[in-house]
């Protein structure tokens, strides 16, 4: 049977560093950024941050009947430009077989 244990799993207690011990918690984890100072740097402000009179912004793109159609338009015209790139190289792969057979 495998050992499943990690390396450090495997030390005795008195031999394994403080903070890789079970249950240990720092106040502060020193890996994760703190969101909010984050987001202060880059000046992103959430909806619920927003001062009481600042009006509100509706996004200005929606997306229509017509937009949609032109949207599946070009969903087909993509298709069938692979479908054809596809059909190009079976022929082509099938005509260097035949004249390599020869």
């Amino acid at each position: 049977m495998p050992n499943t244990q990690q390396p450090q799993d495997r030390l005795p207690e008195h031999r394994r560093p403080e903070d890789q011990r079970p249950g240990h918690h720092p106040d502060h984890e020193q890996d994760k950024p703190d969101l909010d100072a984050m987001a202060a740097r880059l000046g992103v402000v959430s909806d619920t941050d927003e001062p009481a009179g600042a009006p509100r912004v509706e996004p200005d793109v929606v997306e229509t009947g017509r937009m949609a159609a032109e949207r599946d338009r070009t969903r087909i015209r993509v298709g069938l430009i692979l479908l054809g790139a596809a059909v190009g190289y079976a022929v082509a792969r099938a005509t260097v077989r035949a004249l390599r057979s020869r």
